[in-house]
């Protein structure tokens, strides 16, 4: 899989428009660029309210307050509980209708792990998927995260 398939992004554009929803995201080690995914389908401002980057603690920390600092000390900044938080932070701080966390290590081969989660605040519930990518260079792991997390978000809308 080589790069972010842009059809998939307007798809997902689309069932938000569609479903009259919103999103919003905090993302870390893909850097902004499911942001900018979104950003470049034409009328993506109807439905894109906000995106974070918070490539350091002090920023996950400074929108997620005390919960986020307990959350990264019991359980590291790359864990299934930090991108949780992260994706029910940006959603206490935009009021979108879903929000997205994504957070882990795009370092060595062996230490590419990535936790997502997706949170919708009509439900108070959560989609998670964890991803240990193996053997490809660091864009095409942010691409691969970010096609797997526009999948996941366009099935969850749909259902």
């Amino acid at each position: 899989m080589s790069g972010i398939d842009e059809g998939k992004v307007k798809e997902l554009v689309e069932r938000l428009r569609e479903s009259g929803s919103t999103l919003s995201l905090m993302e870390s080690c893909t850097g902004g660029e499911l942001a900018s995914a979104i950003t470049n389908v034409a009328g993506s401002g109807e439905v894109f309210e906000f995106g974070a980057v918070t490539y350091s603690n002090k920023y996950k920390v400074y929108f997620g307050k005390e919960a986020m600092q307990k959350t990264i000390n019991e359980h590291s900044v790359y864990s299934m509980e930090t991108a949780k938080q992260m994706a029910k932070t940006i959603i206490d701080t935009t009021g979108s209708t879903y929000g997205v966390g994504i957070t882990g290590e795009l370092g060595n081969v062996d230490q590419n792990e990535v936790d997502v989660a997706i949170y919708d605040y009509k439900t108070d519930h959560y989609d998670t998927f964890h991803l240990q990518l193996e053997g490809a260079e660091r864009r095409q792991n942010k691409h691969i995260i970010i096609n797997k997390t526009v999948e996941m978000l366009t099935g969850y809308i749909s259902r």
